[in-house]
């Protein structure tokens, strides 16, 4: 090929001749979209499908969100009551309890889960697993892969017929050209032109791998060119860019969502699994003797703790949660990991994770793609996925749950060291506890300890730590997305300017700091949350207490109980003759508040609706990220304008 011609593919294209790279994206996402439409064609209700997917894609993700927790809610809710069995021993209220505490993986609950039979059982379990949030991003990452094919279908389908005729092509010169392996295609790019050597026609045999070869070494070096320093903005906001880089960058981020939704999937399944295995395993084997005294098995408890520990729901069969097992070493650290690791550490053991294969893939061609797409996944995250955060955000986040579960840690230690239930334990275990129920103020509402006989200023810094449980990840996501300014209507200008703020009567609103978009985040969310835990507390107060004077009704109970559902924890500080949450002996008002609590707080760690990672593309590639490069813009004029400004004011003085 000749130079005049990649010149000419360089320039603008006619409108419906296809770009170098909308050819580009057709490689990877035409084949799928074919078979898929091909496979699709001939099911009923797929026109169906396509009416409800657009007409549901007009409203926000949170909307979205809130519709699908209710609309699940009230559809196991009536499964839970109408699959009891006979007897009928569950009314409709705590069958719609269960099903609320499950789906926002809270935890509290109305009855003895060992209560249930074996069907309701298996449907908590459904509902910790759908309702968690690794499996909402990874539902979230099949519809903007969905979407993505949409709305470039034009564009896939030109390319798949220029594909065709290329493939046509080379199979008719293959049989006139005699294949030559010292030969290879050049590619000079110096900046303002590409020159592009002859090269003769690969052998048939090699030609797939050598072509995918060439094709992922292209990728890993063209999103590096243009994606430079002058291009990137904060939080990974590129602007600048022509239409045809937009474009491949929309390859590489289709890329990185097929990449990220395999391998999330797999470390959802992959953990729980193991996790399940491992205590069934253990279960059966060393405390199948205590397990039994419940009417437990052994099994269905290990799968069941497992489920129940990665997602965060804190709901076991046990009537007395993990008491049983305070000298069990192996459960309690095993549990301690999976609370982790599908909660609070879930970004963190998902960058380790995708670190970790980038590291060990073969520097192969062969897997010269994948390592392009991991790459550019770990270094512009947050434009692929809602729970996969850059280096340092990661870092902070990291540190920030060592500071607080360490926090919680040495207070259990140091405040609950004489309880009866510790007292005669060995070291090792006492402080392995200790360990155990930090974690779970701050994940999930298993209890290895009497939760009303801790002291009183631990049971107070509980209730804030689980206030402030979900902040950690909540504000590094919404601190980390893309169009953070813009959610927040506040622009900090891309290119640093050197301003001598020292004769300034104040400080410059320019130049923000990053603790500044932090503590806008906390306002924001504690001013979202403040009403509706008042509300709901006073709504309750007023329906259990009555006309009780303080002296007769404790009103830090049903703040415990108020705020351990708006965190989605589930710790109760339980009755004195029954293993269920204090909430099981409220009236039926007081439970309602409790769901509407629970369903609310669920929705508190969700990104904003402009947050890159959730939203559909569309064709107007980069629009909003241009849109806020030229407010930056105006914003640093007009913070240049008002320093003159100032600067004048003082010399008259």
């Amino acid at each position: 090929m000749a130079t005049t011609e990649i010149a000419e593919d360089m320039e603008v294209a006619p409108p419906k001749e296809p770009s170098k790279s909308q050819l580009f994206i057709a490689r990877y996402i035409g084949h799928a979209s074919t078979i898929k439409a091909k496979v699709l064609s001939g099911l009923p209700g797929v026109e169906v499908f396509g009416v409800v997917y657009n007409y549901l894609s007009r409203f926000e993700f949170r909307q979205l969100h809130w519709f699908a927790f209710m609309l699940w809610s009230l559809f196991s809710s009536f499964l839970f009551w109408a699959f009891q069995g006979g007897k009928r021993t569950h009314n409709y209220l705590n069958c719609l309890f269960f099903a609320v505490s499950s789906i926002t993986v809270t935890g509290l609950a109305t009855e003895n889960v060992s209560t249930l039979n074996t069907f309701q059982q298996m449907l908590l379990c459904f509902n910790f697993i759908l309702g968690s949030a690794p499996l909402t991003g990874i539902v979230v990452l099949t519809v903007r892969k969905r979407a993505m094919e949409d709305a470039y279908g034009e564009i896939i389908e030109n390319g798949r017929r220029e594909e065709q005729a290329k493939r046509d092509s080379s199979r008719a010169s293959q049989t006139s050209i005699e294949v030559s392996t010292e030969s290879r295609e050049t590619v000079t790019d110096n900046g303002s032109s590409i020159t592009v050597a002859e090269a003769p026609v690969p052998d048939p045999l090699t030609s797939s791998t050598m072509r995918k070869a060439t094709v992922a070494s292209n990728l890993m070096v063209y999103w590096r060119e243009f994606l430079s320093k002058a291009t990137v903005g904060r939080n990974a906001t590129f602007h600048g860019l022509s239409r045809p880089e937009r474009e491949s960058l929309v390859c590489v981020e289709y890329r990185s969502i097929i990449l990220l939704r395999r391998v999330v999937t797999c470390y959802v399944v992959l953990l729980q699994l193991l996790g399940a295995i491992g205590l069934a395993v253990f279960f059966q084997l060393c405390e199948a003797d205590v397990i039994g005294l419940d009417g437990v098995n052994p099994i269905a408890l290990g799968v069941f703790n497992s489920i129940s520990a990665f997602n965060n729901a804190g709901m076991t069969l046990m009537n007395n949660s993990m008491m049983p097992f305070r000298t069990s070493t192996f459960p309690v650290l095993l549990m301690c990991i999976l609370m982790l690791a599908g909660n609070t550490g879930f970004p963190i053991f998902l960058r380790i994770t995708l670190w970790m294969m980038l590291k060990m893939l073969p520097r192969s061609s062969k897997y010269d793609e994948t390592r392009a797409t991991i790459a550019y996944t770990l270094k512009y995250p947050r434009r692929v996925y809602t729970h996969l955060f850059p280096t340092r955000e990661t870092v902070f986040l990291f540190l920030g749950l060592m500071v607080l579960n360490g926090v919680d840690w040495v207070a259990f230690e140091t405040s609950a060291r004489n309880l009866p239930e510790l007292k005669d334990l060995p070291l090792g275990n006492r402080i392995l506890n200790g360990l155990f129920q930090s974690l779970c103020v701050r994940c999930s509402g298993f209890n290895i300890v009497t939760v009303s006989a801790l002291p009183s200023g631990l049971s107070t810094l509980y209730i804030g730590m689980m206030y402030i449980s979900a902040f950690p990840v909540t504000i590094t996501i919404r601190s980390s997305n893309v169009y953070e300014e813009r959610s927040l209507g506040v622009y900090t200008p891309s290119k640093p300017v050197d301003i001598d703020e020292s004769n300034l009567p104040i400080p410059s609103t320019g130049l923000r700091g990053r603790f500044y978009y932090v503590s806008q985040q906390i306002r924001t969310q504690v001013s979202h949350d403040a009403w509706s835990i008042m509300l709901a507390l006073i709504v309750i107060a007023f329906n259990e207490g009555g006309e009780k004077s303080p002296e007769k009704y404790d009103v830090f109970l049903p703040l415990f109980e108020v705020f351990s559902a708006y965190a989605n924890i589930g710790l109760s500080m339980s009755l004195s003759d029954q293993s269920y949450s204090l909430c099981g002996s409220w009236h039926w008002l007081s439970k309602v508040c409790l769901m509407y609590l629970m369903l609310r707080g669920r929705h508190r760690p969700l990104p904003n609706s402009i947050d890159r990672a959730i939203q559909l593309p569309d064709k107007n590639l980069g629009s909003r990220e241009e849109a806020d490069e030229r407010e930056r813009e105006r914003e640093l004029e007009r913070e240049l304008e008002t320093i003159e400004r100032e600067r004048g004011e003082l010399k008259l003085d």
